[in-house]
């Protein structure tokens, strides 16, 4: 991992792949994901964008690690892992390592409101969730908002290690990217001889 510029070395992990997945809100800190020799990501560290040593953050040791997000405050990281046998989604305080289980039956892909103050997420059913926090401290229950794309005829395809929504500043509107209709072209134009056509 390399500060971007004069490339300046920030980390080294050797056997093992090292990815940027996030940065802090104040540009402080760089957060990494660190595979294991197989290739599988095992653990997430937090790395000082001026320099210094990483703080390992998560070990999930035989368990898959996807797709952490920091809070906007920049106390908490939301991540996914396998430890309860499928991907359920977690909120770590980054002040004291408490954390709080927010799924149940599966979660991933989760994406922060921009106050900090509610987490949205992707179910097993392709249902987008929303809870409200206060800290580490769930409010309320998840709450199963819609599901993706079904308004527009399309499917919405579940990618744990993808980020394929977002959601706006007020919180009322998503962006989602929804896969191709399946439904079959009503023409297919041939091209022949398009060589001639370059000269």
């Amino acid at each position: 991992l390399a500060a971007a510029g004069n490339d300046e070395l920030m980390l080294r992990t050797p056997n093992s792949g090292v990815f940027p997945i996030d940065w802090s809100a104040d540009g402080s800190q760089v957060f990494a994901m660190v595979d294991d020799i197989a290739g599988a990501p095992r653990r997430l560290l937090m790395v000082p964008a001026a320099g210094g040593s990483a703080v390992l953050l998560v070990d999930a040791e035989q368990q898959r690690l996807v797709m952490p997000r920091v809070s906007p405050d920049g106390n908490r990281v939301a991540y996914s892992s396998t430890e309860g046998g499928q991907l359920e989604l977690y909120v770590m305080s980054l002040r004291d390592r408490t954390r709080v289980l927010v799924s149940s039956g599966g979660g991933s892909n989760p994406v922060w409101g921009r106050d900090g103050k509610e987490l949205f997420f992707v179910n097993t059913r392709t249902e987008l969730m929303r809870v409200a926090l206060s800290g580490t401290n769930l409010l309320d229950r998840p709450q199963a908002l819609f599901r993706p794309c079904e308004s527009v005829g399309r499917t919405y395809t579940r990618q744990p290690t993808e980020w394929n929504y977002d959601v706006s500043a007020d919180g009322t509107r998503f962006l989602v990217i929804c896969d191709p209709s399946d439904s079959v072209p009503s023409a297919i134009n041939v091209v022949i001889n398009w060589q001639g056509k370059l000269r």
